[in-house]
């Protein structure tokens, strides 16, 4: 991963320095965004989702996703690089993700059930699988439906299909944490030499016939793999240049082998190298792209619920106008959710 030198070339350890401009909440904001494209087309009972029908390999959205934890995987190592202590660190995890999660499991429980729910409210609010959606989904524990919600709609039963993603992201957090407790992120060469092999054989098991990982979704070990190298990549960044035109090298390395069993390992790794060069090279900052706000959370989780009600009054809707109408809606509730919940929170750590 070592780049060209030369004044195209930025060193990542420079991150170091504690700038805050860069462009990672555009990347998010990006990320969510596409996300709410890509299943526009599922929840409207449409085929053709562009990426999958010109690659055959790739969603926007598993490419969106990808993004979100390749930018995970190097912020949370640094966070618990730089955190006090353990406690520091978990109390902040749990901020990020919970209060703002609370708050739409509620949000959806109430507000679908008043405008598309067809079960009587009190057969509704004492049904136990609707504690069970706030509780379960707390948990991470995925659960997708509610009793009598959206059982006509094109995607029938499913709420929120995008929490399915927050289990996975809290295992990665563990796992940093693990690998911070044991003094691996300070010290590259362990960490390496500990991981890298160990990553390997996770990858030729997911190639293999045999299915070590049973029922873990093949793109989920393709996220999962973009998280790593995101802490790979904080872990060694004093040693690694981000450069354009290795990024467009490692690209074209990708489309090479787009017919290959190794595509996906070779995806997620340029991926996330792009990811940061995107994010940090000082050549890409532009003030309009350094967002201090990051609504992107509030997009995820709000979207699919949403899409969802838009599918269900307006079913003549097509994907471009869900997505259309469902993003302007969504916009506001993530503005909030953000200076609301979110942020307001986040000063608790």
């Amino acid at each position: 991963m070592l780049g060209i030198m030369g004044n195209k070339a930025y060193m990542l350890g420079a991150t170091d320095q504690g700038a805050r401009e860069n462009n990672l909440n555009f990347l998010r904001l990006i990320a969510a965004s596409l996300v709410t494209l890509s299943h526009a087309w599922p929840i409207t009972g449409t085929n053709g989702e562009p990426l999958a029908s010109a690659t055959g390999l790739l969603s926007l959205g598993s490419l969106a996703v990808d993004i979100f934890f390749a930018i995970s995987g190097f912020l949370i190592a640094k966070s618990f690089d730089r955190s006090r202590n353990l406690g520091h660190f978990l109390k902040a995890r749990a901020l990020r993700l919970y209060p703002g999660l609370l708050v739409a499991l509620l949000l959806s429980v109430i507000a679908i059930q008043f405008l598309a729910g067809t079960l009587p409210n009190q057969q509704f609010f004492l049904n136990s699988s609707t504690y069970s959606y706030i509780k379960n989904n707390l948990l991470f524990n995925t659960q997708f439906d509610l009793p009598g919600i959206f059982l006509n709609n094109p995607f029938p039963g499913s709420v929120n299909g995008s929490l399915w993603t927050l289990r996975y992201e809290v295992a990665m957090y563990l796992a940093v944490t693990l690998a911070g407790l044991a003094g691996l992120l300070r010290r590259p060469h362990c960490f390496n030499g500990s991981s890298i092999p160990l990553v390997i054989l996770l990858i030729a098991g997911s190639l293999s016939a045999c299915k070590p990982f049973g029922d873990i979704p093949g793109h989920a070990i393709v996220m999962l793999l973009c998280f790593y190298l995101g802490t790979l990549m904080y872990v060694n960044r004093h040693y690694i240049m981000l450069d354009m035109r290795l990024a467009l090298a490692l690209w074209f390395i990708v489309w090479l082998s787009r017919n290959h069993p190794v595509f996906h390992p070779i995806y997620a790794i340029t991926l996330s190298y792009s990811v940061l060069l995107l994010g940090f090279l000082p050549r890409l900052q532009l003030a309009t792209l350094s967002l201090r706000n990051d609504y992107s959370y509030g997009i995820y989780i709000y979207s699919f619920p949403i899409q969802q009600l838009l599918a269900y009054f307006q079913p003549q809707f097509g994907p471009w106008a869900n997505c259309s109408v469902s993003y302007l809606l969504v916009i506001p509730l993530a503005i909030a959710s953000w200076h609301l919940i979110e942020k307001p929170a986040l000063t608790l750590k």
